[in-house]
């Protein structure tokens, strides 16, 4: 008869060995493409729900699960009005089946290996977005569906990431993104850009020089759409101070709030689809290498709510 410490260190072996065997038997998908098949998940589970899954729909085990606009569950995707609930614990085939025919259980909040289509380390702990019920991305895609968190670089195509739905999204929220800019000897042209999702409105564009630029002869600067490449600013000369803003900082110039030479406007931007606002400066001459600046695009896409007629 064995004692108890041996019985525990045979069952630590047995179930050592049920693991490894399952890995090699069970599917693993490790590149970046939506499921065809169940996944073992790489996860540490915090809780688990049940939501109703869509008629005619198949969800994978494994699979990064959302809410459609009508509030069933489907695959993850970037499309117009899904939410990301969870990871799916197990398979749920619906694809016979009416609204809510059956339930899929969700894992979330769960810290889950998923792919990425290209990330880095200077990521972590950046928003990421859908891609499929398999791959997210830093990028916003086309709709822009929230997916988690990275908490965890592994390398340009896979990642740990915090799952777990929220009562707001970003699409809820006003967004700010930064595209930052360096100048090197020699003249040339510099372009960064920010992309903006479908039935986002742009509420400002701002231009902040952190250190002059030096080019010999000109730099300049413009931000616009593809539809305007300058609606924001035009010809802005970035060797000198942007035009003083609001509050007589004279540090950033801001497309919503101030007026001058250079300046386009002030009114906000809608994108019927999505859009990106580019900024380029272009320098003239052999000699600088100081300038250091920064273009801000700042946007909101809320999630409308019907208006009533009485």
């Amino acid at each position: 008869m064995k004692n108890p410490r041996q019985r525990m260190k045979l069952w630590s072996c047995a179930i050592t060995a049920l693991a490894l065997i399952l890995a090699l038997v069970l599917p693993v998908t490790s590149f970046a493409t939506a499921l065809t098949a169940d996944r073992i998940t790489e996860k540490q589970v915090l809780g688990v729900k049940a939501y109703p899954v869509a008629a005619s729909t198949k969800i994978y085990a494994g699979a990064l699960v959302a809410l459609n606009s009508s509030g069933y569950a489907v695959p993850a995707a970037d499309t117009a009005g899904y939410k990301v609930v969870g990871i799916a614990s197990a398979q749920a085939d619906n694809a016979s089946g009416a609204n809510g025919a059956i339930n899929v259980l969700a894992e979330a909040p769960v810290i889950a290996r998923l792919n990425a289509t290209s990330i880095t380390q200077a990521m972590v702990g950046k928003a990421m977005y859908v891609v499929d019920d398999n791959t997210v991305d830093d990028t916003f895609g086309t709709n822009g569906i929230f997916a988690g968190i990275l908490i965890e670089y592994i390398s340009t195509t896979s990642g740990r990431f915090l799952i777990s739905p929220v009562a707001v999204t970003p699409s809820d929220l006003v967004v700010v993104q930064e595209v930052s800019f360096t100048e090197t000897t020699g003249a040339g042209t510099y372009t960064g850009a920010v992309t903006v999702p479908a039935g986002a409105t742009v509420l400002d564009v701002i231009w902040r020089n952190t250190a002059l630029w030096t080019a010999s002869t000109t730099a300049t600067m413009k931000a616009g759409t593809a539809a305007d490449d300058d609606m924001f600013f035009t010809n802005v000369d970035v060797k000198t101070a942007p035009i003083i803003d609001v509050n007589g900082a004279g540090g950033l110039s801001s497309f919503k709030n101030d007026t001058g030479s250079g300046v386009a406007g002030g009114l906000t931007t809608y994108c019927s689809s999505a859009c990106t606002v580019s900024f380029v400066v272009t320098t003239v001459g052999a000699t600088g290498a100081a300038g250091r600046s920064r273009g801000v695009v700042i946007y909101v896409r809320p999630s409308p709510a019907g208006a009533s007629k009485a």
